[in-house]
């Protein structure tokens, strides 16, 4: 009998207990119908990963390993697709593992929508519990614009069905952000969304992960997905207050890109990135943050730090920059 889902798990130097975890999680769910594809991301063997064969693959018809020459998440994710054999799609990360009842739920959520998300016990992020219209998901980015929902993966549940007639895959130029990319393709072809409460996933941070690695071409990956996700938030009007919600958003995403290359990059390099990020046409936009007290979305510090920039420009960047933790 065929699965009702396939979990695709890839794992690159993974520690060995925390993989176990990953795996006995899916093996603890009270939902049965399942099959689990381990991609291995190319590790060598003195990682010893045998115990996944010896343990779990040869004693258990449901698990799969297949491995790839070290390709990346992306190209992982997307050759286990390519042997998924389930109704629908969860990736979990091999870092993490999920509640007892995290396919249960998920499975009973995903009838009546074309994607479920559940909430992550290690975020702060609400969960907006309840079946959701599409016109209604994109035209309330307080509630919606949030990691939970838009950026990361693992959360979720997908239909096959969607993913393949539309050939949506990771990809694998991207080493950041690609999570969001995909998110963003698949969005595009959802209906309806059923997101649901309890926080079933959990996420462990991986410091060796490429999100904790400089990477130079941040930036050129980040505004691809601030792009992405600005269009999609606003393909239906919004009103006044969801716009300042999603200009806020916008702050914070160029905040953080232009304060990651001034701690991580060489002060050439760094004033490079920020002269193109200021130069970004959705820059401009910061000129409509409503300043004032009636703005609840940003606080009397962020403010400020708009106010110089929109004065000052590239100069308040650095400014603001070399304030910080000042008082």
């Amino acid at each position: 009998m065929s699965p009702e889902i396939t979990v695709i798990v890839p794992f690159y130097k993974t520690p060995k207990l925390r993989l176990r975890r990953c795996v006995e999680s899916i093996l603890e769910q009270s939902f049965q119908c399942w099959e689990l594809i381990l991609v291995d991301d190319g590790n060598d063997l003195e990682w010893g990963y045998d115990f996944l064969y010896k343990d779990y693959a040869q004693q258990e018809e449901r698990i799969k390993i297949i491995r790839q020459e070290h390709s990346g998440v992306s190209a992982a994710r997307n050759n286990g697709l390519k042997a998924a054999q389930g109704k629908y799609i969860s990736f979990i990360d091999s870092d993490d593992f999920v509640e007892s009842d995290f396919l249960q739920m998920h499975y009973n959520a995903i009838q009546d929508s074309d994607l479920s998300i559940c909430a992550v016990a290690e975020q702060w992020y609400p969960m907006y519990a309840g079946w959701v219209d599409r016109r209604v998901f994109w035209s309330r980015p307080i509630h919606y614009n949030g990691l939970q929902y838009i950026n990361f993966c693992h959360n979720k549940l997908y239909k096959k069905e969607i993913i393949s007639q539309h050939q949506i895959q990771f990809d694998v130029a991207i080493k950041l952000g690609e999570d969001a990319l995909f998110l963003d393709k698949y969005f595009d072809y959802c209906k309806s969304i059923r997101c649901i409460d309890p926080p079933l996933y959990h996420y462990v941070p991986d410091e060796g992960s490429a999100v904790h690695r400089y990477r130079a071409n941040f930036w050129e990956w980040e505004k691809i997905v601030i792009e992405k996700q600005w269009n999609k938030f606003h393909q239906y009007p919004l009103r006044q207050w969801q716009e300042q919600a999603m200009l806020s958003w916008l702050y914070r995403k160029y905040k953080y890109a232009m304060y990651y290359y001034l701690a991580n990059a060489k002060k050439d390099e760094a004033r490079a990135q920020i002269k193109a990020i200021v130069a970004h046409p959705l820059f401009n936009m910061l000129k409509q943050c409503d300043l004032s007290k009636k703005n609840n979305h940003l606080g009397k510090k962020d403010k400020a730090i708009l106010a110089i920039w929109n004065v000052f420009k590239l100069n308040g960047v650095y400014f603001t920059w070399r304030m910080r933790g000042r008082r």
